[in-house]
């Protein structure tokens, strides 16, 4: 009498312990849409030096640019990367209004072909 009295105690701590665990790993994040490559923060700080870099290296790092835009005898070249997260709560239900979308954008100015300039922009929102 005394053994299932204890089988029918453990078997309940069990079953809390496994529902406290299954609400606490519950959540995912799924990726709504990618658009560009990524752009590391640190990538840029390391891969681009004014006065040194060189279009060639820019794009060795960074891949394809975006879009190039000439003016005045200087080049811009932009990357620009966006992705947009939704929470999944037990792999079926969204919550549209807890969306995140990541984005960056990296802006390179060249005079010939060595970097002048670049301005990178982060935000998560």
């Amino acid at each position: 009498m005394m053994k299932t009295g204890m089988i029918s105690r453990t078997a309940v701590v069990l079953a809390v312990m496994l529902a406290v665990a299954g609400c606490s790993s519950a959540m995912t994040r799924k990726t709504e849409s990618v658009e560009g490559a990524r752009i590391e923060r640190q990538a840029v700080i390391d891969g681009i030096k004014p006065g040194e870099t060189t279009r060639q290296m820019v794009i060795d790092a960074f891949g394809p640019p975006t879009s190039v835009n000439s003016d005045d005898g200087s080049e811009k070249i932009i990357y620009e990367f966006k992705e947009k997260k939704v929470p999944v709560y037990f792999g079926v239900v969204e919550n549209e209004a807890a969306r995140t979308e990541t984005s960056a954008t990296l802006e390179v100015i060249f005079k010939g072909d060595i970097v002048s300039s670049f301005r990178y922009r982060a935000s998560e929102k």
